[in-house]
């Protein structure tokens, strides 16, 4: 008989809810987020297995981890809950999605001939957040000095020590640490790109 297993997983422990082809509760566990503790708890229960659990940080580590113990391991984006929310409500539920096949939004975790390209978009875009983030720091800086840079000016490297000697003395060390910060980063985002 196949067994449906809700994961709600944390940083520190998951709670992991069996649930029979006919809906009934058989099981509940917390397992430490671990992956020799995890895989231990899924071969300790009988039978066909299939997994859900929500998309998060460690997701995509877990369901590398976990397929090779069940026979389908799903990432879902839950659907929006009301009412008590607890650990073992949540991972019931993702393992009555699963064995209902209803509320399952699919998130694709599959390792394969991409997954080098995904993280490296990953990275790239990341960095160019951080990018994003530092200039609008900088903007806010020299903004708070009634200094306004013309086109992004005060980011070009060559520009640098001249829009932070226009800067009161004892404000400069801030505009000096970001803008070392902002070349360090656009310098990681062109080694992405």
């Amino acid at each position: 008989m196949e067994r449906y297993i809700g994961l709600d997983v944390h940083a520190e422990s998951c709670t992991l809810v069996v649930v029979s082809g006919t809906g009934k509760h058989l099981r509940q566990e917390v397992v430490e987020t671990n992956g020799a503790a995890l895989k231990q708890a899924l071969r300790a229960i009988p039978g066909p297995k299939r997994v859900c659990l929500e998309e998060g940080t460690q997701s995509a580590w877990l369901y590398e981890l976990l397929r090779g113990e069940a026979e389908d391991v799903v990432v879902t984006m839950p659907a929006k809950r009301s009412g008590s929310r607890d650990d073992a409500r949540d991972a019931a539920a993702l393992a009555e999605s699963l064995r209902s096949g209803t509320n399952l939004r699919r998130v694709y975790k599959g390792v394969g001939p991409y997954s080098e390209l995904r993280a490296a978009a990953r990275s790239y875009g990341m960095l160019r957040s951080d990018v994003q983030r530092v200039k609008s720091r900088l903007t806010a800086i020299f903004r708070s000095r009634g200094l306004m840079p013309p086109g992004g000016e005060a980011f070009h490297e060559q520009k640098h020590e001249a829009w932070v000697a226009r800067r009161p003395k004892e404000h400069r060390r801030s505009a000096e640490v970001l803008l070392a910060e902002l070349d360090t980063l656009e310098t990681l985002w062109g080694q992405a790109e």
